[in-house]
This record gives structure tokens, C-alpha cells and sequence, in this order.
């Protein structure tokens, strides 16, 4: 045989068997991930150690160039496994509850004008939705919100005042 017809057969039977051998690729590899987790794991971990900037810049392109794809993705792990991430969470705030706490004062007192910019945008976005909620809110905690009222006046008297003096006068009409 001429070697140009042996590769026009190779090709030939390439381009027939190509989905069957992908499959058989694919099952061997799913049967070798399986038996060598651990390996592959710690390949994976020494690999990302000593090309962690290559890997970030590699995964931050990747999400930018498919930005709905990531989302849809994530989104779909969020709800698939959202019992098991409320569990985690719960588990983890027990057992870190200062913690938790020091890192979110923090945070706030780091990013306080973002937040507080944010909050401001969502409350004007949904100035009815947060009416409704807080109505809700107010009627099945009337009590908590009568002792914390009643605390406040008593630790800031004279703000009370001023506030009523205000109001008194600006209400008389």
C-alpha cells in the first residue's frame, strides 16, 4: 500500500469511530479518576501551588469570556446544594460565632460607605416591597419592638425630646 492511501484509511477510519472512541476515552477516564482520586487531587494541589497567579489570571479570563455560563453554573450548584451549604454554615457560626462576628464588624467598618451606598440603591429600588416587609415585621413582633423602643428612650432621653419638640411643631397645623 502506498502511504498515501494508508493515511487516507486512517483518516477515514478516524472520522467513522471518532464518537466511540471519545466514549471509550471517557469511560476509561472516568474508571481511572475514580480509582486515583487521591492522586489526582494532590497533582492537581501541587500544580495550582506552584502556578497559582498563571491559574487565577487563566480562571478570571475564562469567567469573563463566559460570564453567563459561570453564573448559570453557579446558580444551579447554589440550589442543588443549598440544605447541605446551610448546614455547613450553621455548623461552622456555632462553632466560630466571635469570630464570625469580628470578621463582619470588620468588614462593615472597612466598607462601610459601599454598603451603606448599596443598602441606600436597594431601599429606593424597593421602597413598597420593604414597607410590606416591615409592616409583616412590626405586627408579629409588636412586644420585641415596644421593649427596644422603650430602651432606647430611656438611653437617649434627650434625642427623644428634641425629636418630639420637632415633630410636635412641625405637625401643628
Amino acid at each position: 500500500m502506498d502511504k498515501e492511501k494508508i493515511r487516507e484509511y486512517k483518516k477515514k477510519y478516524y472520522e467513522a469511530n471518532k464518537e466511540k472512541d471519545k466514549e471509550r476515552r471517557n469511560e476509561y477516564m472516568k474508571k481511572y479518576r475514580e480509582a486515583n482520586k487521591e492522586k489526582i487531587n494532590k497533582y492537581n494541589k501541587k500544580y495550582y501551588e506552584a502556578n497559582e497567579e498563571k491559574c487565577r489570571e487563566y480562571t478570571k479570563k475564562y469567567r469573563e469570556a463566559n460570564k453567563e455560563k459561570c453564573r448559570e453554573y453557579a446558580k444551579k450548584y447554589r440550589e442543588d446544594n443549598k440544605e447541605r451549604r446551610n448546614e455547613q454554615s450553621k455548623k461552622y457560626y456555632e462553632a466560630n460565632k466571635e469570630k464570625v462576628r469580628e470578621y463582619i464588624k470588620k468588614y462593615y467598618e472597612t466598607n462601610k460607605e459601599k454598603i451603606n451606598e448599596q443598602s441606600k440603591k436597594y431601599y429606593e429600588a424597593n421602597k413598597e416591597r420593604r414597607r410590606e416587609y416591615m409592616k409583616k415585621y412590626y405586627e408579629a413582633n409588636k412586644e420585641r419592638r415596644n421593649e427596644y423602643a422603650k430602651k432606647y428612650r430611656e438611653a437617649n432621653k434627650e434625642k427623644v425630646r428634641e425629636y418630639m419638640k420637632k415633630y410636635y411643631e412641625a405637625n401643628k397645623k
